[in-house]
């Protein structure tokens, strides 16, 4: 029988998804969107269901690490992961294997950081990280 995170791996690549999370076997969510706004949405509304769960991600950065993070996770696997999330992980005990390590995260165009990679570079605390991220986001969702 695959493991959790092997599910989530495989479900990930054939199913073209943003992100997907799996837990005793079975698919707890998943989205085709990229972007930490999402993973945020999810996180609001499965924290519960997601504690213990395995996830794989297309992307991510240490704004989206965060949140890999407080949900209490316990692996993930990226298409694409930053240093700055792989050193939150080893900080927070969360296996992370990936297909790429980069040192940053870019922005859409490749012209600059990730607006939210760039929010956080300086923090080091998980927990910090994710409350600067649901700041950002909730700000955004009250202004529009």
């Amino acid at each position: 029988m695959e493991s959790d995170i092997q599910l989530a791996k495989k479900y990930l690549i054939e199913k073209r998804l943003g992100f997907v999370f799996f837990k005793n076997g079975v698919l707890i969510a998943q989205s085709r969107e990229s972007g930490i706004r999402d993973l945020y949405r999810i996180a609001w509304l499965y924290k519960e269901e997601l504690k213990g769960s395995s996830v794989a991600d297309k992307v991510v950065g240490k704004a989206a690490g965060s949140i890999i993070i407080y949900l209490q996770v316990k692996e993930c696997f990226a298409r694409v992961v930053s240093e700055g999330a792989l050193e939150l992980f080893r900080r927070a005990g969360v296996r992370c294997s990936f297909d790429e390590k980069v040192s940053v995260i870019l922005n859409r165009n490749k012209t600059d950081l990730c607006p939210f990679e760039k929010l956080v570079l300086d923090l080091k605390d998980p927990f910090e990280v994710y409350l600067k991220v649901k700041e950002k986001i909730d700000g955004e969702s009250q202004n529009s």
